[in-house]
C-alpha cells in the first residue's frame, strides 16, 4: 500500500501484478477498511482497468469488497 498509485497501476495492468491485487482484495485476512482504501484509490482509472486484459479483475474485485455507500458514488 505504500507504494505510489503510478506504480500500482502498472502492475494492475500485469499479468502477475493483477493476480497480487485480486488476492489483496479478496484475503479474508486484511480489513475492509484498507481493501476500501485501495478501491477509491483507482475509482478514477475504473474504465482506463476495466478495457484492459489483466485490469478488468480488479474492477471486478474492487466491486465485490465495495459497499452500496460507493457503489452510487
Amino acid at each position: 500500500m505504500s507504494m505510489p498509485w503510478e506504480k500500482k497501476y502498472s502492475l494492475m495492468k500485469h499479468p502477475v501484478g493483477s493476480r497480487a491485487f485480486e488476492l489483496f482484495l479478496t484475503s479474508e485476512s486484511l480489513s475492509l477498511k484498507l481493501k476500501t482504501k485501495l478501491a477509491k484509490g483507482v475509482t478514477g482509472h475504473f474504465v482506463d482497468l476495466a478495457l484492459d486484459k489483466y485490469g478488468s479483475h480488479i474492477v471486478d474485485r474492487c466491486w465485490q469488497v465495495s459497499d452500496i455507500t460507493f457503489k452510487v458514488q
